[in-house]
């Protein structure tokens, strides 16, 4: 079962080895057997909404979401989603405030697996329900042709 589908409230979505280069390795336990069984047993989930580029770029037509691009700042400089704000995901623990509010925010990495770490940040940080993680991310938004810009823009 994907993390995104269904998780243990409070996890995060990152291998033991993703959590360490982020800093994150005080892990305190694990789950015995799988997610599958968790969720049979009839105890509390969560999930992360996923999305889609192509969903993505209606969204942002719309105004219907923020854009948080969690990339090192190299990537973010060379390219990025215009009106996207910039915040490595190492940085989603101390800055997660500043997006709280009406609209969903939506995390997004090059592929969709430092984008999800964020999300699940997001989720345990600020307790919001309305968080979204990026399919696909950066490498599918360029793939799709969609415009992208350059430096602090």
């Amino acid at each position: 079962m994907p993390f995104a589908a269904a998780h243990i409230p409070g996890a995060y979505g990152l291998s033991l080895q993703g959590l360490h280069s982020v800093g994150m390795d005080n892990v305190v336990g694990y789950l015995e057997g799988n997610m599958t069984a968790w969720a049979a047993s009839g105890l509390k989930t969560a999930r992360l909404e996923s999305i889609s580029i192509m969903e993505l770029k209606e969204r942002l037509d719309q105004d219907e979401l923020i854009l948080i691009d969690t990339r090192l700042q190299s990537e973010w400089d060379e390219m990025h989603i215009a009106n996207s704000i910039h915040a490595p995901v190492h940085d989603v623990r101390t800055r997660y405030a500043e997006w709280m509010g009406d609209k969903p925010a939506a995390f997004i990495c090059n592929t969709g697996s430092r984008s999800l770490l964020a999300g699940s940040l997001m989720l345990k940080y600020s307790g919001m329900k309305n968080v979204i993680n990026v399919i696909g991310g950066t490498n599918a938004w360029v793939n799709l042709g969609f415009p992208t810009v350059r430096g602090g823009s």
